[in-house]
């Protein structure tokens, strides 16, 4: 889930000593964490800096890779055709040449280099491997590559951490992709490989918390298992405390969303008490920031006077970025929702890291609440992308999750001005039909299930929750509801 789980830093650092080592060092940062600073350029700042540090020393391998990534972003064949062929001839054997290769295949739809590299999956580096699993999520191309890449990645898996580190991978596509009941076959693999025994307990919970498509009922033991681990105190050791600050996080999330508020607030002095004096830095830093994130539920929840000044705390971390939570983005934007302010919601939902590894948690929720909140918000083109992102992620999901994926295939028919592409969907036949005035007032692709007239007011039944909007222009998030018109 993120918990306790930093990302891969081998990319970081990669300048050393070379006169445009700083340069390439600024750009890799630009080029990872960019969207999750919140910079409107988002990872394409990293551009100049690159092209700087080449013409500097233009023998320098190390920005080419993720130069060609940025110019397959931004989809001028000339200049992917010859980004690609400078650092093929600089590095065409390296670790991660096989995945660029793929990936410039995609961008260019060279069907014969794709046929090829399908057919060396399980010969191709763990690396190449694990940024086609990741990268081609973020980017939402070649998803069954993606799927075959995941099979080889732990295939290949030798070592007890090889094989976490692809049962993760895999775990979290399965999830992006609306697959939850294969995801939970996964984490019950990885219960005997995993380093942190309680791992698996905190995806069961974060799963179902954040709106991924978990199990409530997986996840309520879970949370009550992790419950019991904490009450037993913290370790003595360094490691064993962190992992049992993330158990106090992830059970704090639960109990607050519960309504426990007691819990919560013990939690919360619980993290609090993580101290430099004998925890790392970066224990300190999570620890802090989950208490920040739970507060600002604890205070939305209880009302607090301020509950506006904590979310806005908590907002001013997270957009320092990473090594931050991913997850905490999405629980500020829902609170920033909650505060009547979906523009500052959207602007959380799009802090996300651009990197294979981190990237990819609850990239499917990021995109759906993205859609939403922009379309909300009347960004009808970033809504459309974030949309059809989503369903690209989600071309095979489970039956459990096909309802909200027809939901936001609706949803993108409505922006692109077409018809619903699934039967089904908009009021069930034989029963009432919306009233003609709020017709237009249900959005985010709703199912409905029925509706019926009561005096003035209309009684709307809903499939799943949903955007419905009033008379006013007033916008609740609803499982059901009665409009009313504005009194007088």
């Amino acid at each position: 889930m993120g918990v306790g789980r930093t990302r891969d830093r081998r990319e970081r650092g990669r300048g050393g000593t070379r006169p445009a080592g700083d340069l390439v060092s600024r750009g890799d940062h630009l080029f990872h964490d960019g969207p999750a600073l919140g910079r409107p350029d988002g990872r394409l700042g990293a551009l100049p800096r690159f092209r700087r540090a080449l013409e500097l020393d233009s023998s320098y391998s190390a920005p080419l890779g993720h130069v060609l990534q940025l110019v397959i972003s931004q989809g001028d064949t000339a200049e992917i055709h010859r980004v690609a062929r400078l650092y093929f001839a600089a590095d065409s054997t390296g670790e991660v040449a096989d995945f660029l290769r793929w990936r410039t295949a995609i961008a260019l739809g060279d069907t014969a280099t794709l046929a090829a590299l399908r057919a060396r999956f399980g010969r191709m580096s763990p690396a190449s491997l694990l940024r086609i699993v990741g990268y081609g999520q973020l980017d939402g191309v070649g998803l069954s590559d993606v799927v075959s890449a995941g099979a080889a990645l732990l295939e290949r898996a030798g070592t007890r951490d090889e094989q976490g580190g692809a049962l993760w991978a895999l775990q979290e596509l399965a999830m992006n992709r609306g697959r939850p009941a294969e995801a939970r076959r996964l984490l019950d693999q990885l219960r005997g490989v995993e380093a942190n025994p309680h791992g698996h307990l905190w995806q069961l919970v974060m799963n179902a918390s954040l709106g991924w498509g978990g199990d409530s009922a997986a996840a309520e033991t879970a949370a009550r298992d992790l419950a019991a681990g904490v009450e037993r105190g913290s370790p003595s050791d360094a490691r064993g405390r962190a992992w049992w600050y993330d158990d106090v996080c992830v059970t704090g999330v639960w109990q607050v969303a519960h309504g426990d508020r007691v819990a919560g607030a013990q939690g919360i002095s619980r993290l609090r008490g993580a101290t430099a004096a004998r925890d790392s830095l970066a224990t300190v830093i999570q620890a802090e920031m989950c208490a920040s994130v739970l507060d600002a539920m604890l205070a939305d929840v209880e009302h607090r006077s301020d509950a506006t000044r904590a979310l806005e705390r908590v907002d001013s971390l997270e957009q320092l970025g990473p090594p931050l939570s991913v997850w905490g983005n999405l629980v500020v934007a829902r609170l920033w929702e909650r505060h009547g302010e979906p523009r500052r919601a959207l602007a959380a939902v799009r802090r996300r890291p651009y990197h294979f590894e981190p990237g990819r948690i609850l990239l499917a929720v990021f995109l759906r609440e993205e859609g939403r909140l922009a379309a909300l918000t009347g960004d009808r083109e970033g809504a459309i992308r974030a949309y059809q992102h989503y369903l690209v992620l989600r071309s095979d999901p489970e039956p459990s999750v096909k309802p909200e994926v027809d939901q936001v295939r609706a949803e993108l028919a409505r922006l692109l001005g077409e018809p619903p592409m699934s039967p089904g969907l908009g009021p069930r036949a034989g029963t009432p039909g919306l009233d003609p005035v709020l017709a237009p007032g249900v959005s985010g692709g709703c199912s409905v299930h029925s509706s019926r007239r009561s005096g003035n007011a209309i009684e709307v039944s809903l499939e799943l929750p949903c955007n419905v909007v009033d008379h006013t222009g007033q916008v609740s998030l609803v499982h059901g509801c009665r409009l009313e018109p504005p009194r007088p």
